[in-house]
C-alpha cells in the first residue's frame, strides 16, 4: 500500500515537480527476531536447518537483512 500511495503521489504532482521514484520490494528478509513469535522468514530458515523442508531445488532467492530493510 505504501508503494502505490508513492507512486499516486508522483503521478499526482504538477509536471514541473516531478522526479523519478524507485521502489525496492526485498526479497526474503532475515536477521535478528525481537520477540518470541514466529515469522515467515525465520520459519522457512528453521525448515531447512531441522530437516521439516526435506530440500531445496536449485534456485537462487534474493536475501536482505532486516536491518538493511529498516
Amino acid at each position: 500500500m505504501a508503494e502505490r500511495a508513492a507512486w499516486d503521489f508522483v503521478k499526482e504532482l504538477p509536471d514541473d515537480e516531478k522526479f523519478e521514484l524507485v521502489c525496492i520490494n526485498p526479497g526474503l528478509v532475515l536477521g535478528p527476531n525481537l520477540n518470541k513469535c514466529s515469522f515467515s522468514s525465520g520459519d522457512i530458515i528453521s525448515g531447512f536447518m531441522t530437516g521439516k523442508m526435506p530440500g531445496l531445488a536449485l534456485s537462487k532467492i534474493a536475501i536482505v537483512d532486516v536491518r538493511d530493510v529498516a
